[in-house]
């Protein structure tokens, strides 16, 4: 358990860095957004939309540079030094996503709400939407975030974002109130696979990142 914890501090620590430049990316996307609405002279009706776009892309910046700390000091092999599970490592960097994800959900939605004219309601449905979203897509992208470390970078874009598809087609029926319920339910079992098959497969990886360390 104190291992990780301190994994999480370390991980927490990294997200501090990484979050703010993901945060402060969508601040133009937003207002690119506006300018076009007020040149097209017509009513922007799109705030549920360009808020899921502006997330997911926000998102997969945050996500790509996960383990940043570790590839900049090469120090996998600590983890092996140190006894560390595998397994550990997954879920501390999965939960710091997910928190990140949360956060970078919420910035969001106070740049559409200043941006947009038609504000999206803050309620319990869409706070327990941007739950499962950012939790859908946290542990496919640490273990695609780790493959970027073992020459494996091409999968990120092979793998990411046709993955995000369905979530995101999730996340904007659930907020227009189209089929609620049933998406749910598909995030649900996303959440499943995704969290079972990335942690099954990240074991196979991280061991072959440490043996070439």
């Amino acid at each position: 358990m104190k291992k990780f914890y301190a994994l999480f501090c370390k991980d927490f620590s990294q997200l501090r860095d990484s979050g703010l430049s993901a945060l402060f990316f969508g601040i133009p996307i937003f207002f690119l957004f506006s300018m076009a609405a007020d040149f097209f002279d017509r009513p922007m009706n799109y705030e549920s939309l360009s808020f899921w776009v502006v997330f997911f892309i926000g998102q997969t910046s945050l996500l790509y540079r996960s383990f940043s700390l570790e590839q900049r000091f090469q120090c996998f092999h600590v983890y092996s030094a140190w006894g560390v599970p595998n397994s550990s490592i997954f879920w501390s960097q999965t939960l710091c996503n997910w928190l990140g994800g949360i956060l970078l959900g919420l910035f969001y939605l106070l740049l559409a709400n200043l941006f947009g004219k038609t504000p999206l309601s803050f309620n319990l449905d869409f706070l327990i939407c941007l739950l499962a979203v950012s939790l859908a897509m946290a542990p496919l992208g640490t273990l695609l975030s780790l493959l970027l470390q073992v020459e494996r970078e091409f999968l990120f874009g092979l793998f990411f974002l046709p993955a995000s598809i369905p979530v995101f087609l999730a996340a904007l029926s659930i907020t227009e109130g189209q089929n609620p319920s049933t998406w749910m339910y598909i995030l649900f079992i996303f959440i499943l696979i995704s969290g079972g098959l990335s942690s099954f497969l990240f074991e196979f990886f991280f061991d072959e990142l440490t043996q070439s360390h």
